[in-house]
Parts: structure tokens; sequence; C-alpha cells
């Protein structure tokens, strides 16, 4: 007679589903198991591994939280960092550019080294 099989040991689980599912799979097998000191042996396992599954999902989530946690400060602070720079009004002299006055670097040319674009000569 062959033992039920078990799905292996996940250390991420993509979603809540599938934790679930694994967990169930893990409990399935566990119950199927007759009562002996062996079957009492895997079935112990079998739940050990139902409960890494859970755990491995839990712990997943908590980081996934902390990580949108961690977002959402950064947006905070970088907004706060827009507020706190002072506005820059563009003059008929700097076209609103920092105050350079000479001739624009065209952005395709920013990673042409020292080609006409980039030195502002030429065109």
């Amino acid at each position: 007679m062959s033992l039920p099989s078990l799905p292996p040991y996940k250390a991420v689980c993509e979603s809540a589903e599938e934790a679930q599912r694994l967990a169930d799979n893990a409990a399935r097998v566990a119950a199927s198991l007759q009562v002996g000191a062996l079957n009492s042996a895997l079935m112990h396992e079998q739940m050990m591994v139902a409960l890494h599954h859970q755990s491995a999902y839990l712990g997943q989530r908590a980081l996934l939280e902390q990580i949108a946690g961690l977002r959402a400060r950064v947006a905070e602070l970088e907004q706060q960092l827009r507020a706190a720079r002072p506005a820059q009004p563009a003059t008929a002299f700097d076209n609103g550019r920092g105050g350079h006055s000479g001739p624009r670097r065209d952005d395709g040319a920013a990673g042409a080294g020292a080609g006409a674009g980039a030195s502002g000569v030429g065109a």
C-alpha cells in the first residue's frame, strides 16, 4: 500500500490560497494515515510540514506589509522634500534651467559623450 504524497515544502507561497491548499493537503495526508507508532511519527511530520507552509506564507505577508509601509513612508518623505525646496521662478535669462544661459544640451545627446550635441557646438 502506498502512502499519499505530500507536496514539497515551499519557503514562499505565492498567495494565501496556495498556502491554505498546501496546508490542507498536508492535513489530508496526515488524516489518512492509520494510527500506529510509525504512522503517528509520519502524521506528526505531515502536520509540521503543514505548519511550515502556513508560517512561510504568514512571514511573507508580514514582509510585504512592511515593504508597503516603507514605500508609503518614502513617498511621504519625497513629498516633504519637494515641499521644502524653494520654487525657482523662470526668468528671461535662464528659462527656468537653474541660471544656465548657455545653449541647451539635447536630451538625446546626454549619453553620447563628447558629440556635437553634448558640447553645444554644431547642428
